[in-house]
């Protein structure tokens, strides 16, 4: 808790998976093999280091349409108290600031400028 707020953070990143087809053909590749889209909705409660909600998706899916189910994610969970959701650089839009409101949650989105 930070001045009543919970803080959540929203990160992902690129995996590289084992080599198979099977993946492949699912996750999509990236350089010489299968590679997937990751992304957590880390709940920064130092003492716990808690993962709140995680997404292995296929590498085509972007990082805000899963920022997008971790919101949602987030909301359904309903957490006690105000929740503030940080956000890097690639996150913001229209839509996602329209879904954060709309869900009564409290964000900081870092920009270009």
């Amino acid at each position: 808790m930070w001045n009543g707020y919970r803080i959540f953070g929203v990160d992902g990143s690129m995996a590289a998976l084992p080599s198979g087809e099977s993946l492949a053909s699912y996750f999509g590749t990236k350089g010489k093999g299968p590679a997937a889209r990751i992304s957590i909705l880390y709940d920064y409660d130092v003492l716990n280091d808690i993962v709140t909600h995680a997404l292995i998706e296929p590498k085509k899916k972007g990082g805000r349409a899963l920022a997008m189910a971790h919101i949602k994610a987030c909301a359904a969970l309903g957490c006690a108290g105000r929740k503030l959701l940080v956000f890097d650089r690639g996150y913001a839009s229209f839509k996602m600031v329209g879904e954060l409101e709309g869900q009564g949650l409290y964000f900081l989105m870092r920009v270009r400028r």
